[in-house]
């Protein structure tokens, strides 16, 4: 984050354009439908909103930033109240994942065990849960292949789906009305 001769680092998370009203993060300021349209869209949390402008009223305030797309000013198009500390989610910046991004910056998309992206499910009903479990270990098969596996989840162990199933998909201090299922593929 370029603020002047300053340069701060800062965690900035690469969304899809629905990432706001699929989890339904509570908002401060901006609107969930349109914050993350733009490729220079920028939505940042309470935090991060006093720390760069000292406010949080900050929606049409700019920032320059320095990241896998390389240096281009983003304007804020909305703030998010701050997460709970036991969330899993970390979205103090949230830009637009371009696909600028996924082809000229970030490898390895179509690699097996590579950590680059999260995949979030939302079920109305609990019980689909056992239905995609029942499915993955074919996909992987399919995917992989079940001779490489191993190789391709390096280290990691066996692949696992780790499902956050909430009721009413709201977001709070954990996970309103339902509760968390981990377990091997």
């Amino acid at each position: 984050i370029h603020r002047g001769a300053t340069v701060s680092s800062e965690q900035i998370e690469l969304v899809d354009a629905d990432f706001l009203a699929f989890f339904q993060v509570p908002l401060v300021a901006g609107d969930r439908g349109t914050a993350l349209q733009d490729p220079a869209s920028l939505v940042l949390s309470e935090t991060m909103a006093r720390k760069y402008f000292g406010a949080v009223d900050v929606v049409g305030r700019r920032l320059e930033i320095s990241d896998l797309a390389g240096r281009n000013a983003y304007t804020v198009t909305a703030v998010i109240k701050d997460l709970p500390k036991n969330s899993n989610l970390r979205l103090d910046f949230v830009r637009l994942l371009t696909p600028r991004d996924v082809a000229t910056t970030m490898g390895n998309w179509s690699a097996w065990g590579i950590v680059t992206l999260q995949t979030y499910f939302k079920f109305d009903d609990p019980t689909a849960v056992s239905a995609l479990q029942a499915q993955l270990p074919a996909l992987v098969d399919r995917r992989v292949g079940a001779d490489h596996v191993a190789e391709a989840f390096q280290g990691a162990g066996s692949p696992r789906l780790e499902v956050l199933v909430a009721a009413r998909g709201e977001l709070r201090d954990g996970v309103e009305g339902g509760e968390e299922i981990t377990g091997a593929v």
